[in-house]
């Protein structure tokens, strides 16, 4: 069994070089000056004496109250009673309706409905009554006409003709 891959087949190596810094090696160099600790952020921006502020205080718009509670709470001054009125029900009472007249289960639908004819498909048949066997094709459709020659000359109000022939599956 071969274990090699198109993919491993076609490959080409490239030679790659190991990677080049782009800066300049640094050089160090050696001062003698002692370093000093100062800078001008330190000595422009000198640190704020900082505090919390006090709470802002409005002066009271309702003033307490001197006298001596009388028990009497506004609810209580300004509520006006009033007269319950039970409302009507229009619920229809449980008592059965009796009547000696005998119950009608007619309904207009059931007076008027009119059943329509079933129509039978062609199909059904092995050969299908009012038609004439013509051919079969390649894939099993049996091709009828129909058996009254005189179809050929009339034509449908809308100005369709009728069709000679008719495709059955069976």
């Amino acid at each position: 069994m071969d274990l090699n891959t198109t993919t491993h087949l076609d490959y080409t190596e490239h030679e790659v070089h190991p990677l080049v810094l782009m800066r300049p090696l640094e050089t160090t160099r050696k001062n003698n000056v002692p370093f000093q600790g100062n800078t001008t952020m330190r000595d422009d921006f000198q640190a704020w004496d900082a505090g919390r502020q006090d709470m802002i205080k409005r002066p009271q718009e309702m003033r307490k109250p001197s006298g001596k509670f009388d028990d009497m709470t506004t609810f209580r001054a300004h509520y006006v009673p009033h007269s319950i009125i039970p409302t009507q029900s229009c619920k229809p009472s449980k008592m059965a309706v009796s009547s000696s007249a005998p119950f009608e289960a007619g309904t207009m639908y059931r007076s008027e409905y009119i059943p329509k004819m079933q129509a039978i498909c062609p199909a059904t048949y092995p050969s299908p009554p009012g038609y004439v066997f013509l051919s079969t094709d390649s894939r099993g459709h049996k091709f009828f006409r129909k058996a009254t020659p005189e179809l050929n000359k009339i034509a449908r109000a809308n100005g369709n003709h009728v069709p000679k022939q008719i495709a059955v599956v069976s």
